[in-house]
């Protein structure tokens, strides 16, 4: 398994325009199987993939919050590649995770590394 992240604090810099071309190339033109973590609380990734934001209990949120596991929360996307979603309570991440233990490797674990 390859990961490749894409990141900047800078917003409008064509992280989430990147994400969306890049899944979907390897995904059609080199058949390979992606998966897009989606980790951007505005979740235009998302709509743009999936036509709509993530469904409240199936989303990247819940998958941190240890409320999902990985397998509940990914959803095909018509053009093949397969999304964690994303919708707006991923804006509270910080302060409900605040008090939390390895909080930093969640999304590791949740991956399975």
């Amino acid at each position: 398994m390859k990961i490749i992240a894409i990141a900047n604090q800078k917003g409008g810099v064509g992280k989430t325009t990147m994400s969306v071309n890049l899944a979907h190339s390897l995904s059609k033109y080199h058949q390979k199987r992606v998966l897009l973590v989606h980790l951007d609380a505005q979740a235009n990734a998302t709509q743009w993939l999936l036509g709509c934001y993530g469904e409240k209990g199936k989303v990247v949120y819940d998958l941190l919050m240890e409320r999902a596991s990985i397998n509940d929360v990914i959803v095909k996307s018509a053009c093949g590649v397969d999304v964690v979603p994303s919708n707006l309570n991923l804006a509270a991440l910080d302060i409900d995770l605040i008090g939390e233990y390895y909080r930093e490797q969640r999304l590791e674990a949740a991956l399975g590394g």
